[in-house]
């Protein structure tokens, strides 16, 4: 069985928090297809 690695190690930089934070989507950011 595998363990979710949430990869803490590499949010230890500031830049390396950044680029994490950018790349995370919202509910916002995702496009609801609309079928009429």
């Amino acid at each position: 069985m595998m363990t979710f690695h949430r990869g803490r190690r590499l949010r230890s930089s500031k830049t390396m928090r950044d680029l994490v934070r950018e790349s995370r989507l919202s509910r916002n950011d995702l496009i609801q297809p609309y079928f009429v």
